[in-house]
């Protein structure tokens, strides 16, 4: 009996120096509970630190980026339109008073080029009398020639532009007789009109303005017959 004492006593003490050691490796793991009110102190890695400042600096860069490739869309959309509009609206170059016809003496030697020329130079520079009486001459000497219904239809230009309104309807409805089919028809039965307007003849000026805008609606003359003829309502 006695030398069991001793043996338990051993027993007794190793299993407390455990319990000991036990608690203090649960105590070692553990973190220290922060006191109330008061935050805890994080530590925080020089190398993570690094890390995280890189990332929010390109975080910051793909923003960047994103917000220049969303503006350079919206750029490329816009001039798309653009473009789209362009070309749904390219009208060919029109110019001078009637736009109906592109006919213009391409040639430099023969007499009657030499001769509508001159008349024309003289109709820019607003010499109509002269100019009226070339247009003249070269309806009467080349009827056939491919600009002799412009000659006529510039002479009755000249005529009405002198006051000579009589004259300038009796030339632009010989216009339409005898080439009923020419470039240069719109324009004179407009002018017609606008001769008669101008003698104070609503009626006839009706008729006319009528005419234009029933035969050719989708021309300049026809726009602007119909819009003459809205000043009558």
């Amino acid at each position: 009996m006695q030398q069991g004492k001793p043996k338990a006593f051993l027993v007794a003490a190793s299993l407390l120096f455990a319990g000991v050691m036990l608690a203090s490796c649960s105590m070692v793991g553990q973190k220290p509970t922060p006191k109330p009110g008061v935050q805890p102190e994080v530590v925080v890695p020089k190398e993570t630190e690094q890390l995280n400042t890189q990332l929010n600096e390109m975080k910051t860069l793909l923003g960047t980026i994103q917000n220049t490739l969303s503006t350079q869309e919206r750029s490329i959309q816009v001039l798309g339109q653009r473009l789209t509009a362009l070309e749904s609206s390219k009208q060919p170059v029109k110019t001078g008073p009637a736009p109906t016809s592109a006919k213009e003496p391409s040639g430099t030697g023969t007499e009657s080029v030499l001769l509508y020329k001159k008349a024309r130079g003289l109709l820019l520079e607003e010499n109509f009398k002269e100019a009226g009486t070339l247009f003249k001459a070269f309806a009467t000497q080349h009827p056939d020639a491919e600009l002799a219904d412009n000659s006529l239809y510039w002479l009755g230009e000249c005529s009405y532009s002198l006051g000579e309104y009589p004259q300038a309807i009796q030339t632009f409805k010989e216009l339409v007789d005898r080439y009923p089919k020419g470039g240069k028809v719109p324009d004179a039965l407009l002018k017609t009109a606008y001769a008669y307007l101008c003698l104070d003849d609503g009626d006839r000026a009706h008729h006319y303005l009528k005419q234009v805008v029933k035969r050719y609606p989708f021309t300049p003359a026809g726009e602007k017959a119909e819009l003459k003829l809205k000043a009558f309502q």
